[in-house]
């Protein structure tokens, strides 16, 4: 394994520095086995032995031996300065930046000072030439990255490309330990919130601040310090969840006439104009109330899944429930490929949020079987007599299909608790709301062991051309019927595309004719959309080969991939008879794949 260089030319200057040769050449020949370098420290090390030798037997004098000290001195940190530089070559550095965003100035500056200083930085807009394979190189970059910069400005809390390129980060670190995330706010206040996602997966990493150009200089050379010498930031927490949580049940003043416009990104905010409410769905959100309620709500991404589950949640608190939200995107693949590490975080996010970690610990140093524990901990303590009903509300549970040994086992506990309401009448007071997109049936062999096939389910689908036209309405846009077909017809009714839609209309970005110009282009409307989509699709080469079949043929006979595609909201139908979603989708893959 190749030693961090940079690490050990830090440690030997300070070694040096402190007159601790011997120390010094031994943590050299350790590090360097094997190494070309390992010549010039073997060399040292026996030259510093000779002339320890000859002075304990009195051959030569001190005056001479003390000139010789100070070449072996200069040789080790003329060494360090050659691993320093062999170090910088070796480190990669990933910056996210949203494209149009605040910053270039920035960006362009650190970009160059990471090159001159001998650093190898990424950048997309930089170093993928035209005619690559955009996707493949975000992902192989990112793989190879030491450190992740994330310039994280307005545009990028909302951009779908930069939550994917960190998503992605954040689960490399885990797998191989890095890439290390250096996050800065550009022309973003510290107080502002962010995208729900990015605020999990950023509330305990500390983040420089950049207001303008006045700060660049400091930012830079802020970020190659810490790179220079494998640190992260020691700076104040930015942002408390308890903020973010206040700002996410916030309600907007009520619009008169037209609401201001909201930017299309994460769930649709509670009391927000702009929420398109689905058929009786009054009436699945206000069964959270029945004893031992199991509600499921399964749709493709962007489609709503988690703007209703968060009107379940707002229901039952309204009711007097207790909740606790667990999102199974923000678990780590070590947590997850083990049962009984996954259902420790699972209770401890009971525990944590219910003021119970000390009886969670207490329980679990017992080290009985994991699912007798966790049912103990749920009856005995989170159920215990007097208590108000709790909701367990929880989001993107098919991350867990990812891991057939521990999900059958995860899940057949869930089914056992819901039924468990029937004859036990604590866990009447236990309601459960299950938010998922990959059709169950595909992951579980046997769904009577499993919460999917039991309790209300929800299914999430594409507006209707009446919500379209309803949605359109709310922003203060007037088309005619072909051009509300055109719109029909090239988005497909999916939430999320035609909110963005029209919001860029709304707010002047872009005319009808335009929009629809140039929507498949890689600078057009979606651009980030569809480039999240594109790095996802490559990431599995047969999801490629698969999509690919549906956009020439219009046929996919693995049900498995019909239901990844499906999942993603990138095809509608039934296997093996599938068509793209969208008509932007045709279009835009077509060209890609």
């Amino acid at each position: 394994m190749k030693p961090d260089y940079l690490l050990l030319a830090g440690n030997l200057r300070t070694l040096v520095s402190e007159n601790q040769l011997p120390q010094a050449l031994q943590q050299l020949q350790e590090a360097l086995q094997g190494h070309e370098a390992q010549n010039v420290s073997l060399l040292q090390a026996a030259r510093y032995a000779m002339l320890r030798k000859e002075l304990q037997m009195g051959t030569i004098d001190r005056e001479y031996a003390g000139r010789e000290l100070n070449q072996i001195r200069h040789a080790l940190l003329d060494l360090a300065w050659e691993l320093e530089r062999q170090g910088k070559a070796d480190t990669r550095i990933f910056i996210s930046y949203s494209r149009n965003g605040n910053g270039q100035a920035l960006v362009h500056s650190l970009y160059e000072q990471l090159a001159q200083s001998g650093f190898q930085p990424f950048w997309d807009v930089k170093d993928i030439p035209p005619g690559a394979d955009w996707a493949e190189t975000i992902l192989s970059q990112l793989k190879a990255s030491d450190y992740f910069v994330l310039l994280l400005s307005e545009r990028a809390n909302q951009s779908e490309m930069v939550l994917k390129e960190v998503e992605e980060a954040r689960r490399l670190r885990d797998l191989q330990g890095k890439p290390m995330m250096l996050p800065v706010r550009v022309q973003y206040p510290l107080e502002a919130p962010l995208n729900f996602k990015l605020q999990s997966w950023l509330q305990r990493i500390q983040q420089l601040h950049w207001q303008g150009e006045a700060d660049t200089a400091a930012v830079v050379n802020r970020l190659l310090e810490a790179i220079g010498q494998r640190q992260v930031f020691d700076l104040p927490e930015a942002v408390s969840p308890t903020a973010v949580a206040a700002f996410a049940q916030s309600a907007l003043p009520r619009p008169e006439p037209v609401a201001p416009l909201e930017v299309p990104r994460g769930a649709v905010r509670l009391h927000s104009r702009f929420y398109i409410a689905r058929p009786h769905e009054a009436q699945f959100i206000g069964r959270v109330e029945d004893p031992g309620a199991l509600l499921r709500i399964r749709g493709p991404r962007q489609y709503g899944k988690t703007s209703l589950l968060a009107r379940v949640i707002d229901h039952a608190r309204t009711h007097h429930h207790r909740v606790v939200t667990i999102d199974f995107q923000d678990m780590a693949e070590s947590t997850l490929n083990k049962l009984d590490s996954l259902l420790y975080d699972f209770c401890l996010y009971l525990a944590e949020e219910l003021d119970l970690e000390d009886e969670l610990d207490t329980l679990w140093a017992k080290q009985r079987d994991p699912k007798r524990m966790a049912r103990t901990f749920v009856r005995r303590h989170v159920l215990r007599p007097g208590a108000s009903p709790l909701l367990l509300a929880m989001d993107e549970v098919d991350r867990v299909f990812q891991y057939p040994r521990v999900s059958s086992d995860f899940f057949l506990m869930l089914r056992a608790w819901h039924e468990s309401a029937k004859t036990q009448p604590e866990f009447e007071q236990l309601k459960m709301a299950i938010s998922y997109s990959t059709e169950a049936k595909l992951a579980i062999a046997d769904l009577n062991a499993s919460p999917f096939n039991v309790g209300e389910e929800a299914r999430i689908v594409p507006f209707t051309s009446q919500q379209v036209e309803d949605l359109m309405h709310r922003h203060g846009q007037q088309w005619s019927a072909q051009e509300a077909q055109t719109i029909m017809e090239l988005l497909g009714g999916q939430p999320y595309l035609v909110r963005r839609a029209l919001y860029l209309l709304a707010k002047g970005e872009y005319d009808l004719e335009r929009l629809l110009a140039k929507a498949a282009h890689d600078d057009g409307p979606f651009s980030d959309h569809l480039r999240h989509h594109l790095v996802n699709v490559k990431q599995f080469p047969d999801c490629a080969e698969a999509l690919r079949a549906v956009i020439e043929r219009e046929t996919c006979k693995d049900a498995l991939l019909a239901a990844r595609l499906t999942a993603a909201g990138l095809v509608v139908g039934s296997a093996p008879r599938l068509r793209p979603a969208c008509g932007l989708y045709a279009r835009y893959f077509r060209d890609k794949l």
